[in-house]
């Protein structure tokens, strides 16, 4: 993803409402194709509780779904395209 377009999601992102642990959650799960929440924590650098708790949010909204295998907790994205649709 490039830096435009980072900008460009990031600001759409803010107007439906998210926060910016949120947003940088978020951002860094589009970056990755189902990323282990730990690498999600890595690449997005927030700190593991507010990570977890940018998650739970997302879930509600809509915007994330995971898949637990074993103690593996995978995170998928929904299209940025589809995001006027769920909020």
């Amino acid at each position: 993803m490039h830096t435009v377009e980072r900008e460009l999601l990031n600001g759409a992102l803010g107007e439906i409402g998210l926060s910016g642990a949120e947003k940088t959650f978020y951002i860094s799960v589009l970056r990755s194709k189902e990323p282990l929440v730990s690498e999600v924590v890595k690449l997005s650098g927030l700190q593991r509780p507010t990570a977890y708790q940018a998650l739970k949010k997302l879930k509600h909204r809509g915007l994330l779904t995971t898949d637990t295998k074993k103690y593996n907790q995978r995170v998928t994205a929904v299209s940025p395209t589809k995001l006027s649709q769920l909020v």
